[in-house]
C-alpha cells in the first residue's frame, strides 16, 4: 500500500476510543475534534459517525465556511 495514499485517506487522529470516550459527550467531542481539524487544515467537509448502545448510531457531515 503506498504510504502517501494512506496518509491521504486514514484519520491519524483516530476515534472516538483514541480521543477520549467520555459517557454521554461522545458525539459533542467527535463534532469539535472534525470542526478544529478542518480550520487547522483548512478542509471543508467532514465526516463523523458513531454507533451507539444496542446497534444504534448516527452520522453528520459538517461543512466549514467562512
Amino acid at each position: 500500500i503506498n504510504a502517501e495514499y494512506m496518509g491521504a485517506t486514514l484519520n491519524a487522529p483516530g476515534g472516538s476510543l483514541s480521543i477520549g470516550h467520555p459517557f454521554s459527550a461522545t458525539g459533542v467531542r467527535l463534532l469539535l475534534t472534525a470542526a478544529n481539524r478542518l480550520k487547522r487544515e483548512g478542509g471543508r467537509f467532514a465526516v463523523v459517525a458513531a454507533c451507539a448502545d444496542g446497534g444504534l448510531g448516527h452520522g453528520c457531515l459538517i461543512e466549514r465556511y467562512e
